[in-house]
């Protein structure tokens, strides 16, 4: 009995979404090389003088953000027989899926870094030494929300693309957990918490929420993303290898621009 191929049904993956392109990070496309971004990280100190007195010379400090090409690549190999017997078109389906597995691959390294020594370093790594251990694993309150939201403002960061991004459990906790006892407000509400956008993804740790802005989170990039097509690996076969490649890196324009609650460390055994 012959099988009818419903191509207008095509059923595509669940994908996690580009979060920190919705939060506001600032691209940096077309870079060549190398290359050292100046940071000012001293300014100058004002002082009161006495009639007559000499202002003190003030030195502002200055260092640079490094960033520098990783390269992320994925790699599908597709037979003769499901490119002859494929519709729609298999070779554009897994282009398209290359091309949404590289920009995964590229938000969740921006976010929590990778165990590759070949990964850039994310924000979560950059960040989590500072961060705010809720007292309750995954679960906390709208004082340890507001937290987040002083740290930033008392570095003087609280400017820019405010947002929060954590994953769908924590939504969920805070869609049904109230302000106070008695209140009829939850933390989050109409997808803000406390006034500010937040933003969901799956790529979030569980019990982490990341709170700052955005536009300091910076994400180079060289060069296009890269499709090849190889012939040659599987000719004997008549098949065919798509591979897609992207150099990137993510920096942090300041660090102070982010706070990030997550669940307490285990403690060493």
């Amino acid at each position: 009995m012959a099988t009818d191929l419903l191509a207008g049904n095509f059923i595509d993956l669940l994908r996690n979404r580009l979060s920190i392109m919705q939060a506001g990070a600032t691209m940096l496309p077309g870079l060549v090389g190398n290359m050292a971004i100046p940071r000012l990280a001293g300014g100058a100190t004002a002082e009161w003088l006495p009639e007559g007195g000499s202002v003190t010379d003030s030195r502002p400090t200055t260092d640079v953000v490094i960033v520098s090409p990783k390269t992320v690549a994925a790699s599908v190999p597709i037979t003769r027989r499901l490119l002859l017997q494929s519709t729609p078109a298999v070779e554009s389906m897994v282009r398209n899926d290359l091309v949404a597995g590289i920009a995964l691959a590229i938000n969740a390294a921006a976010l929590n870094g990778h165990p590759s020594p070949h990964a850039p370093t994310g924000l979560r790594e950059i960040i989590a030494a500072n961060a705010l251990n809720w007292a309750t694993a995954a679960r906390p309150t709208f004082a340890e929300i507001v937290e987040l939201e002083t740290r930033i403002a008392a570095a003087n960061a609280d400017q820019g693309a405010l947002r929060y991004i954590y994953g769908a459990a924590m939504s969920g906790h805070l869609k049904t957990t109230v302000l106070e006892p008695g209140a009829p407000v939850f933390i989050e509400a109409g997808e803000t918490v406390n006034g500010y956008r937040r933003i969901k993804s799956s790529q979030a740790r569980p019990g982490d929420a990341f709170f700052g802005n955005w536009t300091d989170l910076l994400v180079g990039m060289w060069s296009g993303l890269d499709l090849r097509a190889d012939t040659w690996t599987l000719a004997a076969s008549d098949g065919l290898v798509l591979r897609a490649f992207q150099d990137v890196d993510i920096a942090v324009r300041h660090r102070e621009s982010f706070a990030l609650g997550q669940n307490a460390p285990a403690a060493p055994e």
